[in-house]
């Protein structure tokens, strides 16, 4: 029979997983209190990014600035030119610290 849980705890986290443990309080036939440890590892592709030495959540947001706009609560940091134009030169730099740079030659809808 179930008693109770106590709240659960994040043990460790990296680039793509986190894995947290719970703890659940059990009431065995004779009466006694058994608790059960569980542990949960998640994973997904760039949950957090490095920054300063910790794992912070990566948040999927676009800054917009005067003449920029920017990804940098993640993996992988952007800076592009608010309006795509032929000479805007857009900036990303990769988790593993690989820079790369390129222009839009043109836009296709399909």
């Amino acid at each position: 029979m179930f008693v109770g849980a106590q709240s659960g705890a994040e043990l460790e986290r990296g680039p793509h997983h986190r894995i947290l443990e719970s703890i659940a309080e059990y009431r065995a036939a004779d009466g006694t209190v058994v608790r059960r440890t569980n542990q949960i590892t998640v994973l997904a592709t760039g949950m957090f990014y490095e920054s300063d030495g910790q794992w912070l959540e990566t948040r999927e947001e676009i800054e917009l600035l005067a003449e920029h706009a920017v990804a940098q609560r993640g993996p992988h940091r952007a800076i592009w030119p608010r309006l795509l134009a032929p000479d805007g030169l857009i900036d990303v730099v990769t988790a593993d610290g690989q820079r790369f740079r390129s222009r839009v030659l043109g836009l296709s809808y399909y």
